[in-house]
């Protein structure tokens, strides 16, 4: 337990602005295999998919459930690049809405833009990764015209909200405490 914590925080970015909108069905899968969000997602101005910019990977017992569909692991399992491993490449991507106070927020660079992408924030593995599901999704030729964008937040949130970091039954446990309960009072 500790009061509050400073986020830093660094996402990898792809907005595809072009006139002809393309569809992907993105699929927001979690590291211990489980499905936080499916929809439909059509690029345009304003709307982008939104990654980590550090490495994720799933374990292959939970991938399975993705590797053994008819049609693939879909364009966010990358089992094709490490298949004697004991895990795969995950990008667990998600929506975002790439507004004014969205670039105002991060500071926006291009990934040829960071000389050491670790020392920034930025893992190459993660890069590499978000660019392979991008290109799955929309072409080679699209990430090519509308590349990746690497966004630093430009200040740190802080949240002075006290913090309480465990295993779920011992943090069940802990809130349910009478000490704990008046704080959420």
């Amino acid at each position: 337990v500790f009061r509050g914590y400073k986020e830093s925080c660094y996402r990898l970015v792809y907005e595809n602005t072009g006139k002809v909108a393309m569809t992907t069905q993105v699929e927001t899968i979690l590291p211990n295999g489980d499905v936080e969000l499916e929809h439909e997602f059509q690029t345009k101005k304003g709307r982008g998919l939104m990654t980590f910019g550090y490495p994720q990977e799933i374990t292959k017992a939970d991938a399975l459930r993705y590797t053994k569909r008819d049609d693939g692991p879909g364009n966010f399992i990358h089992n094709d690049d490490a298949p004697e491993s004991c895990a795969y490449p995950l990008v667990q991507v998600w929506t975002v809405n790439t507004t004014r106070s969205f670039w105002n927020e991060f500071e926006i660079m291009n990934v040829n833009e960071i000389q050491d992408p670790t020392r920034r924030g930025f893992h190459l593995v993660a890069i590499q990764a978000f660019q392979k599901s991008m290109e799955k999704c929309f072409s080679s030729a699209e990430v090519d015209k509308y590349p990746i964008k690497c966004c630093r937040m430009k200040d740190a949130k802080e949240n002075k909200e006290l913090v309480v970091v465990g295993p779920r039954s011992v943090v069940g446990a802990f809130v349910m405490n009478p000490d704990m309960q008046s704080y959420f009072r």
